[in-house]
């Protein structure tokens, strides 16, 4: 598997809606594994975008999640 499937921007895409979807459920142990997994992934996203363009933290940006 190459660089560019494993950071695809529909898989980030992806991850932004697990984040949301995670914020609407109630909290169990199996939904706090996966959003720390998800976070987890997120952040190697925008590490990688980092060193690539800024189009994983515009779109990060753009979902407003921290807030």
């Amino acid at each position: 598997m190459d660089i560019d499937s494993t950071y695809s921007t529909d898989k980030f895409k992806h991850l932004l809606y697990d984040i949301e979807d995670i914020e609407e459920e109630q909290m169990t142990q199996s939904n706090i594994v996966k959003a720390v997994e998800n976070i987890r992934n997120l952040s190697e996203f925008l590490i990688y975008g980092n060193k690539e363009s800024n189009t994983y933290f515009e779109m990060f940006a753009e979902r407003n999640l921290l807030g």
